[in-house]
Order: structure tokens, then C-alpha cells, then sequence
């Protein structure tokens, strides 16, 4: 028993030694044909890399580290001021196949993230990253991904998990990111102006000094076809521009909106309970503006909004009851019988 056993230990060492000479042979294979001038063997080369990656978990890092730079090597940053992507104009069909393998990652490890910061991917579509699940509610996996200063320029980003993902200084203008996971994330200085944002998860998430200029986070906009609200608790929004943006609906409890600029900004509806709008706390050198904003039936209990702005602001139905209202501005602003907590007195 005793020699039979030491016969299937070695057996066993042997068959691994062998597997890892194989699975060596197969990485050597498919990095060689990543320098490959045919497409199509490129293509075999990434998606070799990417079943390597599911037998052998021990490889991952490094298969995710070779891809990540083969990103930023064929679709570096566009020139300044390039225009958008029009019509059927997106990345190379490399490169979306990059972005699928590592989208289909089952885990992601901490240390050896996805770097693809500074990277084209204007005009990327949903489909070109297709998810390799029976589970129809599975998202394409990039939990923090590096996109940091990257062009998503129109980029369609739905159903995807960005959980932790650094998008800071990233161009999202126009961009789709329909239910997807953005919790924790980093937009800071990121620009997403007339993004749709409808349906995703933004809790835990920083924005700050952020263009969303008539971007929309509200499933009001039928055009969307999500049935979901964007969810900006927890949110810090410290300087971002969010002038005529949809947020009618949307959940901003406790965000952080000191410097934001709401003027014309559409928030019917909107629950803003205990969020902050006021300099007086936070970092930014000035309170919120809401200016000319819809706030109307917006519940603000509890908020903080001395010095905001909300000159020919829409109040009525809003509910300020037990909000800070100390230097607050109300010129032209609309209240009737239905506004509660806002004392008379300060109506101009």
C-alpha cells in the first residue's frame, strides 16, 4: 500500500510538471502571435491568452498585465481635439476582443488590476463585448479597471461592473452606462456631459469637479427603456457641474453637493434628505446654486443648505423640515401651500 501510494504521488507530480510545461508552451504560443501582422492571428493569440487564464488561475495576473499593454499599445489617446466616432466607426476588432476576455474574468485580483488608462475606445459598442454566461443578468466584469484619462467618447457601457474602477479625468461625453455597477468608484474630473447614466449604481462614488451637464439619471426619460433610477447615495459631487441635468427621482441622500452647480437642473422628485449643499462644512469655497432648478415634491429633510442659491428655484411640494437654512438665497422662487418647512419670512 505504502509503494502504491508513493507510485500515484509521483504520478500525480509528474502530470502537473507536465501541465505547466504545456500551459508555458500555449502562453509562449499566443504571445508570439500578438506581434502577428495578420488580424486573425492576433485574435487567436488574445483568445488563447484567455483560456490560458481560465485553466490556470496562477497566470492570470500576468495574462491580464500583457493584455492590459497590448490595449494601450494599439489604441493610444487620439490626437487633441479629435472629433467623435460616427456611424459603425469604433475600436479595432483586436482591441474589443481584449476587452471581452478580460471582461469575463470570473475574479479579479486586487494587485494585478486591468490597467487601460489613457486608451481610445470612442464608440465602442455593447455588443462588441459580449459576456460568455447563460446567466442573463451577469454584467461584464472590470471592477477596477484603470481608466484614467481614457476617451469613451460615446462608448456604450451598459451592464457592465465598473465596482471600484478609476475613471478620473476619463471623457465620457454622450457615453450609455445603463445599469451598470459603478459603486466606489473615481469619476473625478471626468467629463459626462449628456451621458445617459440611467438605472446604474453610483453609491459610494466620487464625481468631484465632474462635467454632467444635462446628463440623465432618471428613468423618467422613457427614451432610456430602463425601468431604474440611477442611486447617488452617498455621492460626493463637490464642484461638479451639473447644469440641466435629469435627476428627477433620483436618490442623492446624503451626497455631497457643496460647489455644485444645479442651476436649471431638473430634480422632481428627488430625494436630497441629509445631503450637504453648503461650503460651510466640506471643501468647496462655495455652497451649491440651484438657480432656476425643478425641486418640486423634493424631499431635502434634514439637509444642510446654508448659502445655496435658489433663486427662481421650483419649491412647491418640496419638503424642507428640519434643513439649515442660514444665508440662503430665495429670489423669485416658487412655494405655495404644499412647501413645508420653508419659513415665509424668507421669500423675497
Amino acid at each position: 500500500m505504502l509503494f502504491t501510494w508513493m507510485q500515484v504521488g509521483q504520478a500525480s507530480k509528474e502530470l502537473r510538471i507536465s501541465e505547466q510545461g504545456q500551459i508555458t508552451s500555449r502562453f509562449n504560443a499566443a504571445i508570439t502571435n500578438l506581434g502577428a501582422p495578420s488580424m486573425r492571428v492576433r485574435l487567436g493569440g488574445i483568445y488563447a491568452l484567455g483560456r490560458i487564464m481560465q485553466d490556470s488561475s496562477r497566470d492570470e495576473p500576468a495574462i491580464t498585465s500583457v493584455l492590459s499593454a497590448y490595449v494601450r499599445e494599439r489604441a493610444p489617446l487620439p490626437p487633441k481635439n479629435s472629433p467623435r466616432r460616427v456611424g459603425n466607426d469604433q475600436p479595432p476588432a483586436d482591441v474589443e476582443a481584449v476587452l471581452t476576455v478580460l471582461a469575463n474574468r470570473q475574479t479579479v485580483k486586487m494587485q494585478f488590476l486591468a490597467d487601460l488608462h489613457a486608451v481610445d475606445f470612442r464608440g465602442l459598442p455593447s455588443e462588441a463585448v459580449p459576456v460568455f454566461t447563460e446567466d442573463i443578468l451577469a454584467k461584464r466584469n472590470l471592477q477596477y479597471v484603470g481608466l484614467t484619462a481614457s476617451d469613451l467618447r460615446d462608448a456604450n457601457l451598459s451592464d457592465y461592473d465598473l465596482h471600484g474602477a478609476d475613471l478620473e479625468e476619463a471623457n465620457l461625453a454622450y457615453a450609455t452606462v445603463i445599469e451598470s455597477d459603478l459603486t466606489r468608484a473615481v469619476i473625478n474630473l471626468a467629463n459626462l456631459k449628456e451621458a445617459v447614466l440611467v438605472g446604474s449604481n453610483f453609491t459610494g462614488t466620487t464625481f468631484n469637479g465632474a462635467n454632467l451637464h444635462g446628463a440623465v439619471f432618471s428613468k423618467a426619460d422613457e427614451s432610456t427603456g430602463s425601468q431604474r433610477n440611477a442611486d447617488l447615495t452617498d455621492t460626493t459631487l463637490t464642484d461638479t457641474n451639473l447644469t440641466g441635468a435629469d435627476l428627477r427621482g433620483v436618490h442623492l441622500t446624503r451626497a455631497f453637493l457643496d460647489g455644485a452647480n444645479l442651476t436649471n437642473a431638473n430634480l422632481a422628485g428627488a430625494s436630497l434628505r441629509d445631503a450637504n449643499l453648503s461650503y460651510v462644512q466640506p471643501y468647496a469655497a462655495t455652497s451649491a446654486s440651484a438657480t432656476g432648478a425643478n425641486l418640486a415634491r423634493a424631499d431635502l429633510r434634514g439637509a444642510d443648505l446654508r448659502g445655496v442659491d435658489f433663486s427662481r428655484a421650483d419649491l412647491r411640494g418640496a419638503d424642507l423640515r428640519g434643513a439649515k437654512l442660514a444665508g440662503t438665497r430665495w429670489k423669485g422662487a416658487k412655494v405655495d401651500g404644499t412647501t413645508r418647512g420653508l419659513p415665509r419670512p424668507v421669500i423675497i
